[in-house]
């Protein structure tokens, strides 16, 4: 999202969602600046699409688009419960690179023994490598990690409350 100055006529969208039409640049500040907001482009075009819209939603949205980033960014490992443990910890090792790097993580390990001993070995080994050592954050217990086919790391800390 950026400040809209360098255009002579924007299309202007209220604080509200309502359409008020083309108006000029300098029109469309000064409403803005009336009711306390920002002037934010939305779409370039001809003319150009700009919202009125108060400073904590364009700190809000600037929040969202930057998680939505890091999360087009998610590195995904495949691997099978039967993996070779010096193919483990290349795997692991990459996921540490992608994670101190501040990229998530998803593990995806493949159950192929029925009694789950080889997979609970995988589980407990990546917890051990990277969620005791404190590179990866999880919200997971292990016991929740061992129901699940999937474990995602984050590179950050992340609070014990699940929001919902």
């Amino acid at each position: 999202m950026e400040v809209c100055y360098a255009v002579k006529k924007v299309r202007l969208i209220g604080k509200d969602g309502s359409m008020i039409g083309v108006v000029a640049i300098d029109e469309a500040l000064s409403q803005a600046r009336k009711i306390d907001c920002d002037l934010v482009k939305v779409k370039d075009g001809n003319p150009s699409i700009c919202r009125i819209m108060a400073h904590d939603e364009v700190e809000k949205k600037d929040r969202i688009s930057k998680i939505q980033e890091q999360m087009k960014s998610l590195k995904i490992i495949k691997m099978r419960s039967e993996i070779d443990p010096h193919d483990l910890k290349n795997k692991l090792n990459l996921a540490a690179k992608k994670l101190k790097k501040g990229h998530p993580v998803r593990f995806h390990v493949q159950k192929t023994d029925k009694r789950d001993l080889l997979f609970r070995e995988v589980i407990n080994t990546i917890h051990e490598e990277l969620i005791e050592t404190g590179i990866g954050h999880t919200l997971d217990s292990l016991n929740e990690l061992y129901q699940q086919p999937a474990v995602l790391l984050s590179p950050f800390p992340l609070h014990e409350e699940r929001k919902i």
